[in-house]
């Protein structure tokens, strides 16, 4: 078996991938994750032309083509410990946990996919912004159109201005 990319999925990418049929190629082209807390309270459905349908990853996992990552107590305070803490209030629970095991020594090799602003300006404030993936890059030419926030340059954007939240948080601390 070939070594396929790691890649740790947010809510909102699961969500995406289900909405525009690409759930399958994803897990055929990568070694998916999902931290617990997203398989366990965030994605349940999707809202499609037909109405709520719903998302299914037990398949995925018992194929194992999908992974749960459960972040340690410690590893979710060293994640809180770096941040100030009105950031924690704009990042939800299972990017916290996404961004807690990209912290840690298990997940040195995995790349995060968000399309959650906060979150992926996160990365850029932890100096993981090597670890971003777009979802537009993530599934390459499948989809032709995609909203702003699914799009690189939107991700870029997002990661610049973690950055200059960075050097605020060093100009005045």
């Amino acid at each position: 078996m070939k070594n396929l990319p790691l890649v740790l999925l947010d809510a909102n990418v699961i969500i995406e991938a289900f909405r525009r049929n690409v759930w399958k190629s994803l897990s055929d082209k990568y070694q998916l994750f999902v931290p617990c807390t997203v398989l366990e309270e965030e994605v349940f459905y999707f809202q499609s032309k037909q109405g709520k349908e719903g998302i299914s990853l037990t398949p995925a996992i018992e194929a194992g083509k999908l992974k749960e990552l459960s972040a340690l107590d410690a590893e979710l305070q060293a994640f809180h410990s770096l941040l100030h803490p009105h950031f924690h209030l704009s990042i939800d629970p299972g990017e916290k946990e996404a961004l807690a095991l990209l912290l840690s020594k298990r997940c040195k090799d995995h790349l995060f996919c968000t399309a959650d602003g906060k979150a992926i300006q996160a990365l850029a404030i932890l100096s993981r912004s090597e670890q971003g993936l777009s979802f537009e890059k993530l599934v390459k030419d499948k989809v032709p159109s995609l909203p702003h926030y699914l799009s690189e340059k939107w991700f870029r954007q997002q990661l610049q201005r973690g950055v200059e939240e960075r050097h605020l948080w060093k100009l005045g601390g």
